[in-house]
This record gives structure tokens, C-alpha cells and sequence, in this order.
């Protein structure tokens, strides 16, 4: 009896730690492990954490239909590109430089649940830094921390979405290509949007611009 009493508790112990590994995750690296930052993101799984090395990636990334996902970038990670989130719950990311030469920097589209963009450079987009617009239901989302300058047309386009948060935020000198660009632009659809502590100057139409 005593047999097999210990042989349970040592199955349970095993099993309590298999558990605990799997629910960390794994780490990704680009480019160790994999040559791009889509490669990564198709093989990732939720809990996951893409790891992406300094330099610069000609790439445009979509995200999609994928859950708890974090995206880091080591100091000096440079994205060419665009990062789209569609359809995705529970996503981070940060320390990315993003400059994408033909469109905005971060877009958010679908159904998007719980979305944190912080400590990022987004800057020189020819569209917007971000952008989360279209046919999208975004639902806390929280953009701080980050430095959202120089872009095309408007810093934050902030179409649609609920308990949105922008705080803490460089936000500046957007509308390099559009007189009409903003710094942050509040959508007729957008609710529960709480602004605060920003750094919102020198934006070509006007630095926030709530619009109905």
C-alpha cells in the first residue's frame, strides 16, 4: 500500500512539473533560430516570446489568429516594415523601431482583445505610426512609453476600439506627408479612451483631434 501511495505522489510531482514547463513558453530567436520575424510568428505558440537580435529586418509582419504572444526587440532591432495584428488576444510588444516606407507602422484589424505596444520607436511611416482602424473591434489596448513621431499623416489613429489607454508617450511632428495628419485622432467609434501624460507637440493639424 505504501508502494503504491508513493508511486501516485511521484506521478503527480512529474505531472505538476510538466505542467509548469509548458505554461512558460519557449523563446524564439531571430535570426539564431529563425531567419525572419514571420518565420518565428508562424511557429510560435501561446506563451511564446519572439526574441529578435539587433539589426535591421525588410519585412512586413502579420500576426494572426494567434494568442499570448510577446514580441522583443534587442536595442537596436530596426523593422522596415509593418506589424499587423489580426484577430489576436493577448499580444505585447516592444523595443522595435518600426519604419515602414510604404504604409503605417503598427495595425491592428479583426477582432483584437488585450494589445500592449510599449517602448518602441515608431517614427517615419509614410501613413500612420499607428493605426487601428477599418473593420476592428479592439478592446484593451494600451499604448505607452513609446515614441510616435515624424509620420506620414497621424501619430495614433485611433478609429475604433474600448478601454484604450495612451499614456507616457512622445507624440510629435506627424503629418510629414498630410496637412490633415494629427498626433493622436479619436474616431466617432472609439469609447472608454483615457489620454494622459503624453508629450503631444508640433503635430500638423492639430495634436489631438477628437473627430465624430
Amino acid at each position: 500500500m505504501k508502494k503504491r501511495i508513493g508511486s501516485v505522489l511521484i506521478l503527480s510531482v512529474l505531472l505538476t512539473l510538466s505542467l509548469g514547463v509548458l505554461a512558460f513558453g519557449a523563446q524564439l530567436n531571430v535570426p539564431d533560430q529563425y531567419e525572419t520575424i514571420q518565420a518565428a510568428v508562424d511557429a510560435a505558440s501561446s506563451g511564446d516570446e519572439i526574441f529578435v537580435a539587433a539589426g535591421t529586418y525588410e519585412e512586413d509582419v502579420l500576426v494572426s489568429g494567434k494568442s499570448g504572444l510577446t514580441f522583443t526587440g534587442e536595442e537596436g532591432t530596426v523593422l522596415n516594415g509593418s506589424l499587423t495584428f489580426e484577430n489576436t488576444y493577448n499580444m505585447a510588444v516592444s523595443g522595435f523601431e518600426i519604419s515602414n516606407p510604404e504604409g503605417s507602422g503598427i495595425m491592428v484589424r479583426g477582432v483584437c482583445a488585450g494589445l500592449e505596444i510599449t517602448d518602441n520607436f515608431i517614427i517615419g511611416n509614410k501613413e500612420n505610426g499607428i493605426d487601428i482602424s477599418g473593420d476592428t473591434v479592439a478592446e484593451d489596448v494600451i499604448i505607452k512609453g513609446n515614441d510616435v513621431s515624424e509620420n506620414g499623416k497621424d501619430g495614433v489613429n485611433l478609429a475604433k476600439g474600448r478601454e484604450v489607454t495612451i499614456e507616457d508617450n512622445v507624440i510629435s511632428h506627424n503629418g510629414q506627408e498630410d496637412a490633415r495628419g494629427t498626433g493622436i485622432r479619436i474616431g466617432g467609434d472609439a469609447t472608454d479612451v483615457v489620454i494622459e501624460n503624453n508629450e503631444v507637440v508640433g503635430n500638423a493639424f492639430a495634436n489631438i483631434h477628437p473627430q465624430s
